[in-house]
């Protein structure tokens, strides 16, 4: 199954030392660029290169669409959306699915 992330799901796990748990359950995960620049913005979490994960199959932003109705979220939750819609992707993982 394809399923596409944002980057909520790389910062939890890695903060609990578990970001393997998303090879081990997904095989293949699906980001947008959007998600790797704001990972490789930094923080207080480290999430090693994702460019480099054989597991992590990243895709370009897609722009030029008009995505008005996405306003509320920001700029990777949105990305995760337009693709999950172009690509007909089966699942996306958010927040609410790590516990």
């Amino acid at each position: 199954m394809n399923v596409i992330s944002n980057t909520t799901p790389f910062i939890s796990l890695a903060s609990i030392g578990k970001l393997n748990l998303l090879k081990e359950i997904y095989k293949k995960i699906i980001i947008p660029e959007a998600v790797v620049e704001e990972i490789e913005q930094g923080g207080e979490i480290y999430i090693s290169n994702l460019r480099l994960s054989d597991w992590v199959h990243i895709i370009p932003n897609i722009n030029g669409i008009d995505d008005k109705l996405l306003f509320q979220l920001d700029y990777g939750e949105r990305q995760d959306c337009l693709i999950l819609f172009i690509l007909k992707i089966l699942k996306i993982i958010v927040k609410k699915e790590i516990k």
